[in-house]
């Protein structure tokens, strides 16, 4: 892609690559004449600024010369110690003078602008170069096998490399190696080339093509392979780049051939080894990769030749060529379109006319079209491979487990060989013994033993509380194991009952108290954990069994024998039916309706009339049981409500039996019918019971008898969660036990106590709810984790591992 042009015939030279901004100089080339056919020489410098869009260059400084050019070289000598601070351009006459020019005077308009010039050579000066290890050395060639090195520091008396070589011809270009200083090449049009050790001041080795039609036009040495050359040859019969290796100098190393004509100019780029130009007499400039043969780039020019080609020593991507047609055009390498260019040719055609008729009618001319016929702007391809100066000399990356890769190149002459270093970082040592831990933890399974060494480290109750329940996870029974955990051990709870048996049968019950006349008050009941004396569990077990079923009353007709004996008993049993349905009149019935459902533990109101807040004192007996009464069975018909009951049975509607019994309050029958009736009847009456019985524990024995927890766990108080996730690790059936769990640890999480929001991860345990056990936990340590933030995540890693 062309970045920029000169209108100019002249040779050219970038400014050193320490140098900055980019500047090319340009000399009047000798033999060439331009357009204008004039004789002035002169040069100029251009500033090379790849923000401004147009083609043009900006000139910075110019310096009329007595004479033309045939070679320019821009050194950076004495920019180091500010003796001069662009430079020296160095420049090779056509009267076989060597000139040294101050770029700096130039450009800033002063006169004294040559810092020596010497006329040792016989003719004209074709070929120069600046030593790139120690730039004060420049050296030059001209006719009859002519070589001088001079020194900048004293100019006036040149060394020569050894004696001229035989037999005398013209020298057309010199190299210093790139590699070592103190080797020099020169190559004449003969096609031999020469190369000489300036510690031994003599000549080393002569190259040469067995053909001898090799008309030398160019010389190079490899930037990186010491003993590596190319020589192109201008000769039409034989356009090629023969690359030879010193150490093999019977025949070249390499031929390159794609040119069609003479190869005029080449250069090998010092950023990238694998870049050659070449320019020749088939108007084609090309870019080659040397250590393949291939051509990798083709740059787009006009008709004319190129006779001189240059990278810039700065920007690599950028180089320069010099035409015959007068022009000297900056490309670049890196591809792009060529339809800037057209528009500025057609800009220029009109431009030249101002607008104006030419043939002097006054008349403005429409806008310049541009023929349809035109053929389509042209685009250009980028290098397939990235450039040298593009690709990473070096990389690295982290991988996982605290890893770093790295790779480097240690040999830049080897492109192709890297090294790649795997090294383990470590920042967090605490932080990585834990992660070793945990690691060799799951590989052997020994989850128990972690556990409990997690308890025995712990440093909060809350801490220990919850690698206990992750505990539990790996032992057998695990239900059992969060209930010990909650508090309720089974061997405990047996121990009371049996205790409070114990006493019971050493205080019988006494059968001759008189019957009460109604139901007396049940002792208090909650879901708080049991006291553990034993008169307390001697008081909950008689509460709990002082409610018998009632008796279906049928007409039974007495034995005369027993008629006595079992009257009290049936007048006893008589009224205690009527008052085992609760206490429950209908109107106490309709006032319980409409009264909202009493949570778990509340405290019932005074106006209940089952009077639950002032217990016995003394313990409840339990009853003796009824005998049955002897004789035949009187099935009345009455309408009463026994004789209804009675003929519903006799005709088999169990439903109508219970809504009798109901309205009877006649609870204990009601639930016997219900049980022959089938289970959707004892259902349907198990609700409407629990729905017109109101007392502390009526929930509790609803979500048992109907399997339902959802209640429960919605309404209980908080500060009771033990008690009913106790209650779920008992009855919850296996499907439904994590929703449960994961419901009461909702709520808990949910609560303004903080307590009770960190004891949430216990029910999130229990439910196996990973993602909710690790959002609760990172909540309950937000601000008061003893550890760094990294062993804080750590241990929340420990817990979802163990699941």
């Amino acid at each position: 892609m062309k970045l920029k042009e000169i209108s100019r015939t002249a040779i050219q030279s970038w400014s050193p690559a320490q140098h900055h901004p980019i500047y090319l100089a340009t000399g009047t080339s000798a033999q060439q004449l331009d357009a204008s056919f004039s004789t002035n020489a002169s040069l100029e410098f251009f500033e090379l600024d790849l923000s401004e869009p147009s083609l043009d260059m900006k000139s910075c400084g110019s310096f009329s010369s007595p004479h033309r050019y045939h070679k320019l070289v821009w050194g950076p000598f004495g920019m180091d110690d500010q003796g001069h601070p662009s430079g020296v351009l160095i420049a090779g006459g056509e009267s076989g003078n060597v000139i040294l020019y101050d770029p700096a005077k130039i450009m800033s308009g002063q006169s004294d602008v040559i810092i020596a010039e010497s006329d040792r050579h016989t003719g004209p000066v074709r070929a120069l170069d600046v030593n790139p290890f120690q730039t004060n050395l420049v050296a030059s060639g001209g006719n009859e096998s002519e070589i001088y090195i001079w020194d900048m520091n004293s100019f006036g008396s040149p060394m020569t490399p050894g004696p001229k070589t035989q037999p005398q011809e013209d020298i057309s270009c010199v190299s210093w190696n790139r590699q070592v200083q103190h080797i020099l090449a020169s190559a004449s049009p003969s096609g031999r080339a020469s190369v000489w050790d300036l510690r031994k001041n003599d000549l080393i080795i002569k190259v040469s093509d067995h053909s001898n039609r090799m008309h030398c036009s160019g010389l190079a040495w490899n930037p990186e392979v010491a003993t590596q050359l190319v020589l192109s040859s201008e000769d039409d019969r034989m356009p090629v780049i023969q690359m030879w290796d010193l150490r093999f100098a019977t025949s070249p190393l390499k031929i390159l051939e794609h040119h069609t004509r003479g190869i005029l100019a080449i250069a090998w780029s010092l950023a990238d080894p694998e870049l050659l130009l070449s320019c020749g007499k088939d108007s084609r400039i090309l870019c080659w990769n040397p250590n393949t043969a291939e051509v990798l780039y083709e740059l787009p020019t006009s008709s004319q030749w190129c006779f001189d080609i240059q990278w810039c020593p700065r920007n690599p991507a950028v180089l320069s060529a010099a035409g015959f047609d007068g022009h000297i055009d900056i490309y670049s390498i890196m591809g792009g379109s060529s339809q800037a260019q057209n528009q500025r040719q057609a800009d220029q055609i009109s431009n030249s006319f101002g607008n104006m008729d030419p043939f002097g009618t006054g008349q403005t001319l429409p806008p310049l079209q541009l023929p349809q016929t035109a053929a389509p702007p042209a685009t250009v391809n980028p290098l397939k491979k990235p450039p040298k100066w593009i690709r990473r000399p070096v990389g690295a990356s982290f991988a996982f487990g605290g890893k770093l890769v790295s790779l480097e190149n240690p040999k830049p002459q080897q492109p192709t060989s890297h090294l790649v270093h795997i090294s383990q970082v470590v920042t967090e040592t605490e932080f990585l013994k834990r992660s070793d831990q945990l690691q060799a933890t799951l590989s052997s399974g020994r989850f128990v033993d972690f556990c409990q060494e997690k308890i025995d480290t712990a440093e909060s109750e809350f801490d220990k509380t919850v690698w206990a329940f992750l505990k539990a996870n790996f032992e057998s029974d695990i239900r059992s194991k969060y209930l010990e955990l909650l508090g309720y051990s089974k061997e405990e709870l047996a121990l009371k009952i049996s205790e409070a048996l114990e006493k019971t049968s050493e205080d019988p019950p006494k059968l001759d108290v008189p019957p009460p006349t109604s139901l007396q008050p049940l002792p208090e009941l909650s879901l708080v954990p049991p006291a553990d004396t034993p008169e307390t569990a001697f008081d909950l077990i008689a509460a709990a069994n002082l409610q018998p079923a009632a008796m279906m009353d049928l007409n039974c007709t007495p034995d005369p024998e027993t008629e006595e004996s079992a009257e009290p008993d049936g007048a006893a049993n008589s009224e205690l039916d009527e008052n085992m349905g609760l206490c429950l009149t209908e109107e106490d019935v309709g006032e319980k309706q409409d009264e909202d459902e009493i949570p778990l533990n509340e405290e019932m109101t005074p106006s209940v009339e089952l009077e639950e807040t002032s217990a016995i004192q003394t313990p409840a007996e339990i009853p003796p049981p009824v005998p049955t009464p002897a004789g035949g069975v009187n099935l009345s018909i009455s309408q009463d409500v026994d004789g209804l009951i009675t003929q519903a049975l006799l005709t088999g509607d169990f439903e109508g039996a219970v809504e009798l019994c109901f309205h009877d309050n006649r609870m204990a029958d009601s639930i016997i019918l219900a049980i022959a009736g089938g289970a959707e009847l004892l259902e349907k009456t198990q609700k409407k019971y629990f729905t017109r019985t109101h007392s502390k524990i009526t929930k509790l024995i609803s979500a048992v008898v109907m399997k339902d927890w959802h209640d429960i766990l919605k309404t209980c108080d908080l500060q009771n969660w033990k008690e009913a996730l106790a209650a779920v690790m008992t009855y919850a059936q296996p499907e439904e036990f994590s929703s449960l769990c994961d419901l009461l640890g909702d709520r808990l999480e949910a609560s303004e106590d903080a307590l009770l929001r960190s004891q949430a991860c216990l029910c999130y345990i229990c439910a196996g709810n990973v993602e909710k056990l690790v959002s609760c936990w990172s909540g309950t340590q937000d601000g008061r984790c003893p550890l760094s933030l990294q062993v804080c995540r750590l241990e929340s890693i420990y817990k979802v591992a163990l699941f």
